[in-house]
């Protein structure tokens, strides 16, 4: 995790706002790349670390969805949904970058506030997760 520097935080989004905004990101990703998600997300903030020792709080995302017709990843139709989800976060103001881990074909995507960002397909299985920018946890 890399430490947000305070002076990042003033006029910085709330930890709720933090929050909404990141899950309409997945959600938005999830309907972008289309198919039946679990939602596995957790209800719950945890903590993380902002800078100089400031507590703050993160939320986390985790989708699972099959893949709808069991296909190669490199065939036509997942390519097309890679570059969708990559040209969607990169217009987000997100830095992605593709890689391949065996069957497995993983776009991981970063912003500036530090919210991360995993998508994962294979030929079985579809996988969605993050974690928002860490905030504040005022009155929490």
């Amino acid at each position: 995790m890399v430490p947000v520097h305070v002076d990042s935080l003033v006029g910085a989004p709330t930890l709720e706002q933090t929050r909404d905004d990141f899950y309409a990101v997945v959600d938005s990703t999830a309907d972008l790349v289309g198919g039946e998600w679990e939602n596995l997300d957790s209800a719950s903030s945890r903590g993380c670390v902002i800078s100089f020792g400031l507590a703050g709080r993160t939320y986390s995302a985790l989708r699972l969805a099959p893949m709808a017709n069991e296909q190669d990843t490199t065939a036509p139709g997942t390519t097309a949904v890679l570059r969708s989800v990559t040209a969607s976060w990169t217009e987000l103001g997100y830095t992605v970058e593709r890689t391949r881990i065996g069957p497995v074909v993983q776009l991981l995507a970063r912003n500036e506030a530090n919210e991360q960002l995993i998508f994962r397909v294979s030929d079985r299985a579809m996988t969605l997760q993050g974690e928002s920018a860490c905030r504040p946890a005022i009155g929490q």
